[in-house]
């Protein structure tokens, strides 16, 4: 079975990474001219951004209410 590339999935990928200090990833990011979605505010208190690959696939990050101040 081979694992390369297949055009048919491309974009239909995502992964949620949780994280602290999202902001300052985001900036991170934007220094390196990589975009992101609008950053979402669950009512839980999770701060959610998704980051699209060139091949359309999501990449998000999801910050804990209390992980800002960890």
């Amino acid at each position: 079975m081979s694992a390369g590339p297949n055009a048919t999935q491309a974009g239909a990928g995502r992964i949620t990474l949780s994280v602290a200090g999202l902001d300052a990833l985001l900036e991170d990011l934007a220094a390196q001219r990589i975009e992101h979605e609008p950053i979402e505010t669950y009512s839980n208190g999770v701060r959610h951004v998704n980051v699209p690959d060139p091949d359309g696939n999501m990449i998000a990050f999801a910050e804990p209410p209390n992980a800002a101040n960890a």
